[in-house]
């Protein structure tokens, strides 16, 4: 995968929404650069309410995450925004929808701002996925991943001087899931040996030599 080549680089040049779950918002915490990541041209950051208040300690020193999350809303890096009635609708649906189809109310909170506000749902929870997957397919939910966010070119290219250290840091610190299609990319930028040592990643990809 080459530098910066994300999902996000292939959206309309317009301001879109894109609606963090607790997961991903901790893993940008956990990079040490998260106030880089989230500036963007194109891009509004923003995590709905109930996701904010899954957000207690900071990854890397388990701190309390307050202080951190603050500076990013004082700075315009990032907003706080709440479901209104159509919304909490969607939510509703989504924390009941049975043993099988039920959504924690981060993941459920995270996919139903996204469908108020017609962005984008960043989530790297595989249940959240699938069952956002399945529910919106007409229009389908756009639905990104925290490397989606870290990879894009508008971060990566400008900031290619610590990718490295970007993706080590959020996967040694909050043990960032890497999505299939990243592996290699990954791989490529951090070392075969720190790659194999990240139990985040799939273990069939950890003991494969790089390119099989």
């Amino acid at each position: 995968m080459a530098l910066g080549i994300s999902s996000l680089d292939s959206i309309e040049r317009e301001k879109l929404d894109v609606c963090l779950d607790a997961s991903v918002a901790i893993n940008l915490l956990a990079t040490g650069y998260a106030d880089k990541i989230l500036c963007s041209k194109n891009l509004r950051f923003c995590v709905e309410e109930a996701v904010c208040s899954e957000i207690r300690l900071h990854p890397v020193d388990r701190t309390c995450a307050a202080p951190h999350l603050s500076e990013l809303f004082y700075n315009d890096h990032i907003s706080l925004e709440r479901l209104r009635r159509s919304g909490e609708v969607e939510f509703l649906a989504l924390v009941s929808g049975g043993l099988i189809g039920a959504l924690g109310d981060g993941e459920a909170a995270t996919i139903a701002l996204a469908r108020q506000l017609r962005g984008i749902a960043a989530i790297d929870d595989q249940k959240a996925i699938r069952v956002a997957c399945n529910r919106y397919t007409s229009p389908p939910l756009k639905i990104v991943s925290t490397l989606d966010i870290i990879g894009r070119a508008e971060f990566a290219q400008e900031f290619a001087g610590v990718l490295d250290e970007v993706l080590l840091n959020a996967l040694q610190y909050a043990r960032m899931r890497v999505p299939k299609r990243y592996e290699e990319w990954v791989r490529g930028r951090i070392g075969q040996d720190a790659f194999r040592k990240c139990n985040s990643i799939r273990l069939a990809a950890r003991l494969a030599s790089p390119s099989e």
